[in-house]
């Protein structure tokens, strides 16, 4: 049998794409989670609002207000999906293309990296 002449797609129209990956490997989750950033600049710490657009165990997309540099260290207060506890978590800007900020995760404590790649797999588990 001829699949080509019994389906009018293509076969690569019905194949999924698959889920885009962090360059190490780690998946990346498609979210809205609204950000409280703080960063110090100029002997005093500047606080503002931002957006996660995408979210992995390491790391995660930050739409700010404000153009932060590469290497920029930050702190974020957020709250994940699935989860009910505020987050506290410190980063620094690895890319950033205009608004959209790179930031990898750093100095977590396991019980944070526990939780982290909890709710990737959950995340994972209803996409």
């Amino acid at each position: 049998m001829n699949l080509s002449k019994s389906f009018p797609l293509a076969w690569d129209e019905m194949v999924k794409e698959p889920k885009k990956k962090f360059q190490r490997g780690m998946e990346r989750h498609r979210v809205t989670i609204p950000v409280q950033v703080s960063v110090f600049e100029g002997n005093q710490y500047v606080e503002f609002s931002g957006e996660a657009s995408d979210f992995s165990p390491n790391g995660l997309c930050l739409v700010l207000t404000r153009q932060l540099d590469k290497g920029a260290a930050i702190s974020m207060n957020l709250n994940l999906p699935y989860n009910s506890q505020t987050l506290d978590l410190r980063g620094i800007v690895r890319h950033r293309s205009g608004f959209h900020h790179g930031i990898e995760f750093i100095s977590l404590t396991p019980r944070l990296k526990q939780l982290l790649e909890r709710t990737a797999k959950i995340l994972g588990l209803l996409s």
